[in-house]
């Protein structure tokens, strides 16, 4: 191959990795959004689970208090079923907290992958380029050399 061929293929190459690069640096960003999001879900699921479960905690003390109080009884069952709910709600958070952590790893693993790559491809396209100015030179030395016999 030839030293333009290599040139022009290393330019591409360059370009792609660029595109790559800046796609990898936007799903990053996006992973990392999404996992803050999803802190902030798991966080509000977690207050809501702590002021379900005091609730319930009136509830019982009300109906235990006045006990054969049907308000009281009724008031105690919604509240056992609103902690019931944020608990599950707390742990759906937690698992989507949980996935987003893990996406957001794997989008910082590829954007890092696609920087060394175009690392690479840079310190490639300077070795073709120290190695085309070497042969130019080379040529002309041979040239002044040919010129002077």
């Amino acid at each position: 191959m030839n030293a333009a061929d290599e040139k022009r293929r290393l330019s591409q190459a360059r370009r792609i990795a660029e595109v790559k690069e800046r796609r990898s640096e936007r799903a990053r960003i996006e992973a990392v959004h999404a996992e803050t999001e999803a802190t902030r879900r798991l966080e509000l699921a977690a207050n809501d689970r702590s002021a379900a479960s005091r609730q319930k905690e009136q509830a019982r003390s009300v109906f235990f208090q006045n006990s054969g109080d049907p308000q009281a009884e009724v008031w105690l069952i919604a509240n056992e079923m609103r902690e019931e709910q944020a608990v599950s709600a707390a742990r759906i958070a937690e698992e989507k907290c949980l996935t987003a952590r893990d996406n957001a790893q794997a989008a910082r693993r590829e954007h890092d992958r696609m920087r060394e790559r175009s690392t690479l491809i840079e310190t490639r396209i300077d070795t073709v380029a120290r190695k085309i100015k070497t042969r130019e030179s080379d040529r002309e030395d041979e040239e002044m050399q040919g010129s002077r016999s």
